[in-house]
């Protein structure tokens, strides 16, 4: 390639609609998002996920970290957030087996 011309191989920016992965409870669209590093998904997830612990939403905020653990197994603190939500959902087995990951 000279003078800084692109390669003819290289596809250009896609202008087709993106399919639709909204997250059917809320309505939000994630599409958009799933573009984004990895660990900017997790860092949205997270903080979704510690919202929805803050509100007593127990079962939002371990789906909300499986998701997080999902983009990302070997961040402890996934782990750990989760074993609190579950402890706090009182599915203490879970909650032991989270905790024991998180170490």
């Amino acid at each position: 390639r000279e003078g800084g011309e692109a390669s003819p191989s290289a596809a250009p920016a896609s202008t087709a609609p993106k399919p639709h992965r909204g997250d059917s409870d809320s309505g939000e669209e994630y599409d958009e998002e799933k573009d984004l590093p990895v660990d900017i998904q997790c860092q949205l997830l997270k903080h979704r996920a510690n919202e929805a612990f803050g509100k007593g939403d127990y079962a939002k905020a371990i789906e909300l970290f499986t998701s997080c653990i999902a983009l990302d197994p070997h961040e402890a603190v996934y782990f750990s957030n989760r074993s609190a939500a579950h402890a706090k959902a009182k599915s203490y087995e879970l909650a032991l087996r989270d905790g024991k990951k998180a170490v």
